[in-house]
């Protein structure tokens, strides 16, 4: 478990400030260093591979194998990741066996990393994107296509194992349209030194929030066609 005071290496904490508005906890930092070691070791070997946070967990291993090679075998030598939660990942798995309908390719980026397939081309390039641990595991920027298996696979235990990473507690409505008038007016300013452009911190600090809507909204009425 990473501690600031027994981990000596140098984290971007004015990077992790302009990206999100608040310095990573040490949960979420010792998160970020364990996927980016999994991408290190994946790309040194050569294979794709599933990456298993402590709290996931396998309800149908014979459903989860097979989604795993279906994954594999259709997107070989493409930079794709396959989230294997279920899309309303508060939910159990479905126990639908998956298939290459329900997969769906989204705008924006998977929602957490609590368990995911990935191609060795994705470890190769998330490998080389956070140096400084300025970005949270889900997700350092990289020309990455991301997937979701909608039924889903596995099945978060946070509420039964716990967490390591400190949850944000909900901002009242006013500090929510405060933050959001500072995010897509102000915050480019003040961190205006940790990005390359403004096209840049758009693309880092607004495009997610606006591409997760989309997808969340392509999700649940794919979901509800596959469950019929």
């Amino acid at each position: 478990m990473y501690s600031a005071q027994n981990d000596k290496r140098a984290i971007d904490r004015a990077g992790q400030l302009a990206v999100y508005g608040h310095e990573l906890p040490d949960g979420a930092i010792g998160c970020a260093i364990s996927h980016q070691n999994a991408y290190q070791l994946i790309a040194e070997l050569g294979n794709p591979a599933v990456i298993l946070e402590d709290d996931a967990r396998i309800p149908n291993l014979d459903n989860f194998e097979n989604t795993v090679n279906l994954f594999f075998s259709s997107h070989k030598g493409e930079p794709a990741v396959l989230s294997l939660l279920p899309w309303n990942h508060k939910q159990p798995c479905s126990g639908m066996t998956v298939t290459t309908k329900s997969f769906m390719r989204l705008i924006g980026r998977t929602p957490l990393t609590v368990g995911y397939a990935l191609t060795v081309n994705v470890a190769i390039e998330l490998s080389k994107t956070n140096p400084g641990l300025k970005y949270a595991a889900d997700w350092p920027p990289g020309q990455v296509a991301y997937i979701s298996s909608i039924v889903g696979v596995i099945t978060h235990g946070d509420l039964h194992s716990g967490s390591t990473i400190q949850h944000v507690k909900r901002d009242s409505r006013f500090n929510r349209v405060k933050r959001l008038l500072d995010t897509l007016f102000v915050d480019f300013w003040r961190y205006r030194k940790e990005f390359r452009s403004f096209p840049e911190y758009w693309n880092l600090r607004v495009t997610p929030s606006f591409t997760w809507r989309i997808d969340d909204f392509r999700g649940k009425r794919r979901l509800r066609k596959l469950v019929q």
